[in-house]
């Protein structure tokens, strides 16, 4: 088991890396080592149920959850293609990747009313209505970013929130800590804070997908660098210099 690491690897990303199926490279290592950390130090670690690093240095390891790296791993549906520490790229037809998240079921930090969800993309989606990340159950969404017509949209649940958007690459989260109001984050700033949601609880019928609108369509053909489903109360500003920090450590 190689351990070329410029830092003590922490408990956390030893179990990531002996659950993926090669052993990280060095620099992805090291980088989702000093995530973690940074994550634990700023209180938002135990806050998640799930962190896809879709952007590592070997391709079949981004399909493992850093957090939870025993839950299954990602399903792949389609021809997604890969970047090495940049992502995965929808076509914005058929592929798309099954989490195997099932809300409701596998949920432990995030509930109906207290959740976040979001997506770091580096490259837009620029399919119509594409959906970078959702589950369904009639017409439900968890959380979802694209494009329609001149406006960015993000979703939670049921509630469609158009937020000014000033960035076209970067993490874009939806966050939710009261039944009747959902907030949009977007590099770590409340943009939209707003927005009525209705509908109780949250869709429970179908898996989250990443590249759809899970169990119906509306593919996405963003590039994403990280994936992830977490409690409502997680910092978003320390969140996001995190997720910023582990971008640059693999694509400085």
């Amino acid at each position: 088991m190689p351990l070329t690491i410029q830092a003590p690897l922490c408990t956390e990303a030893i179990a990531w890396a002996s659950n993926c199926t090669t052993w990280p490279d060095p620099k992805t290592l090291y980088a989702v080592n000093q995530f973690i950390k940074n994550c634990k130090n700023h209180g938002n670690w135990g806050l998640m149920d799930r962190f896809w690093l879709l952007g590592t240095g070997i391709q079949d390891n981004s399909l493992v959850s850093l957090i939870n790296p025993t839950s299954a791993k990602l399903i792949q549906n389609g021809t997604p293609t890969w970047i090495q520490y940049v992502g995965w790229k929808g076509d914005g037809s058929a592929a798309y990747f099954d989490t195997g998240y099932l809300p409701g079921v596998s949920n432990v930090q995030a509930n109906g009313t207290n959740l976040s969800a979001g997506v770091w993309a580096s490259i837009i989606n620029t399919n119509s209505g594409g959906v970078d990340m959702g589950t369904c159950c009639g017409a439900l969404t968890i959380c979802s970013w694209f494009e329609a017509g001149y406006n960015r949209l993000i979703e939670m649940n049921d509630s469609n929130i158009t937020g000014s958007l000033n960035t076209d690459i970067g993490l874009f989260c939806g966050v939710r800590t009261v039944p009747t109001t959902t907030n949009v984050w977007v590099n770590g700033v409340d943009v939209f804070n707003t927005g009525s949601v209705g509908g109780g609880g949250w869709a429970s019928g179908s898996n989250i997908d990443i590249f759809r609108y899970g169990g119906i369509g509306y593919p996405s053909n963003a590039q994403l660098f990280l994936a992830y489903i977490g409690s409502g109360n997680m910092d978003q500003v320390a969140f996001y210099n995190d997720c910023q920090m582990l971008y640059n450590r693999l694509n400085g």
